[in-house]
């Protein structure tokens, strides 16, 4: 029965509650699990904080409860992912080797005082071993089965209950319980340690005293485990972010790194200089060094964008996965982003209605489309970016079956597929093609399409390039070099700018920041609105879509007759 002598700590909308229980001195930290996933994480979470010492005690609930907020994410992705496995014999291991590191400390904990203590304590160890050793001849691990179920459960590993692989586990952890039993009575006894009874045992020894995890290992690791999903041009933007951190850290433990080696990092990053992976003054230098260089040569250092999108946004992503994965207490790089005094607006410009009006009205846009025109993708892409505020990968990267009817309306699913990977989850929509695009053709040219092509063809079969590991590579400087030969003026014009035009004409329809709006744009918190279960429908959409219209800009001379 617990004793309750309570405060409380506030994280967000949780309260971490510090309590004693009867008949202890230590305080120990309580919360109730979230109820989306209480189905997982039995009971309450309890930690004890080792301290006996109220403040002392309290001062440690920030770091219990980010170990609380670990478990519950990792019970969210596991929801999120109702993929369950088994585990592998590498995973196994590893697990009851931590069990068994966990309980030969534990035993080497209890201190025996006199001969009749230690009598009575080697009396106890035996008969549990004695009563082990006959449980696991039996194949009875039911003694070992709750330790398990918490290393599976810590590592947020999604086997399923009757998986042959918890059996295994269960069976190893035995060994490894009795193996700690005998290791303590032969240290109590005087004795040396005894010869392992069974091999798998020295593997389980050996998995449990292999070297703290370094850099390299949580570089390795990370890459491992989210790369997959990556599409070429996130990998080779990982490059030069995995050698900073190699060669500012050198191959260091996680768990000994601190806020001041984070902050070294930071300071490096204000300093790095642009292009330099290609310049051959730096060539073959490790970060500092290439640094102090360039420095010397006075070249200029990248900017306040590169530096936190290019760098230190996925130094964060790194640490906070690796507080995820239990390697480190806190993500050491938390809100080290470096100030940027360029404006938000100020960092692309939409294109004005005289620059639209001149662009389309320039090749190809000169005469209304063709269902079999040769270069499909130049003439619609950059039309579907202005209406759909769509990105040129998730346009380019369109594949037939991605373009559906629903309720009647010819809509665009934009979703993964194995040509790209869409940027984040917001992404991934389903939307209604804006009406002013179908009045040019574009159903016509769908239909064409579909009759010459199958389901896993491209929509726009000219833009298969993936150049540089970014599908529609080729359009983007083809684009480019339009806007450089008609002298456009603006910040950084491109293909992009049409999602900035699209921005603006959700403000003026009072769509920006809405649900709706966000959905249509792919924004974050409202990619999921066109998903089943969002309470929207096709036709929520379409109605708000049309009036996003772009006043001035006429396309009179692209319109295709109403065979109707």
């Amino acid at each position: 029965m617990d004793c309750y002598t309570t405060v409380h700590h506030k994280k967000g909308k949780e309260v971490f509650k510090l309590s004693q229980r009867k008949g202890s001195t230590l305080w120990q930290v309580r919360k109730r699990w979230p109820q989306d996933v209480a189905e997982l994480l039995k009971g309450e979470f309890t930690r004890s904080t080792g301290e006996g010492d109220k403040r002392k005690a309290q001062a440690l609930i920030p770091v219990i409860a980010g170990e609380y907020e670990r478990l519950v994410q990792q019970a969210r992705d596991r929801l999120a992912d109702s993929t369950q496995r088994d585990m592998s014999r590498a995973e196994i291991l590893r697990l009851a080797a931590a069990h068994y590191a966990d309980v030969l400390a534990f035993y080497a904990a209890n201190k025996v005082d006199g001969v009749e203590s230690q009598r009575k304590t080697i009396t106890g160890l035996s008969d549990d071993l004695a009563y082990r050793e006959a449980a696991f001849g039996r194949e009875d691990y039911q003694t070992v089965r709750q330790s398990v179920n918490g290393l599976i459960e810590r590592e947020g590993l999604p086997v399923p209950e009757d998986s042959p692989s918890r059996t295994e586990l269960e069976r190893l952890a035995m060994l490894a319980r009795m193996e700690a039993l005998r290791q303590t009575i032969a240290r109590l006894q005087g004795q040396p340690a005894p010869p392992f009874k069974a091999e798998e045992i020295g593997e389980i020894v050996a998995a449990s005293g292999k070297p703290k995890k370094t850099v390299t290992d949580l570089l390795d690791a990370y890459e491992a485990a989210k790369t997959g999903g990556w599409s070429e041009s996130s990998k080779s933007a990982f490059s030069p972010v995995r050698r900073l951190l190699r060669d500012s850290l050198g191959d260091r433990e996680v768990a000994t790194l601190t806020r001041d080696d984070a902050r070294k990092v930071q300071g490096l990053v204000k300093r790095l200089p642009r292009n330099l992976g290609k310049l051959k003054a730096l060539e073959g230098l490790p970060v500092p060094q290439a640094v102090e260089k360039a420095e010397r040569l006075e070249l200029p250092t990248v900017t306040a964008k590169t530096m936190n999108g290019g760098y230190l946004v996925h130094i964060m992503a790194v640490f906070a996965w690796a507080m995820q994965e239990g390697w480190t207490p806190t993500n050491l790089f938390l809100k080290l982003a470096v100030a940027d005094d360029v404006a938000d607006e100020d960092r692309r410009d939409p294109f004005t209605t005289e620059q639209l009006q001149h662009l389309f009205t320039s090749e190809p846009w000169t005469a209304p489309a063709t269902p079999d025109m040769a270069l499909p993708g130049r003439f619609w892409v950059p039309l579907l970016g202005l209406f759909q505020g769509a990105r040129r990968g998730e346009l380019v990267g369109l594949q037939m079956r991605d373009v559906v009817e629903i309720e009647g309306i010819l809509s665009l699913h934009i979703r993964d597929n194995d040509i790209r990977n869409l940027k984040n989850r917001a992404s991934r929509r389903v939307v209604p093609v804006h009406p002013s695009v179908l009045e040019l053709g574009f159903g016509q040219y769908v239909e064409h399409r579909r009759q010459h092509a199958p389901a896993d063809a491209l929509l726009f079969p000219d833009q298969k390039d993936k150049a540089r590991g970014q599908i529609g590579y080729n359009l983007g400087v083809w684009f480019g070099k339009k806007i450089n030969a008609y002298q456009m003026q603006g910040r950084n014009l491109s293909l992009h700018s049409f999602r900035h035009n699209f921005e603006d004409a959700l403000r003026r329809a009072g769509l920006h920041k809405t649900p709706i709006g966000l959905g249509l744009a792919g924004r974050d918190d409202g990619g999921s609105a066109a998903s089943y279960g969002s309470g929207y429908v096709m036709s929520d959409f379409a109605e708000p879509l049309a009036r996003v219209r772009f006043a001035g800009l006429d396309l009179s001379h692209l319109k295709v007759a109403n065979d109707e």
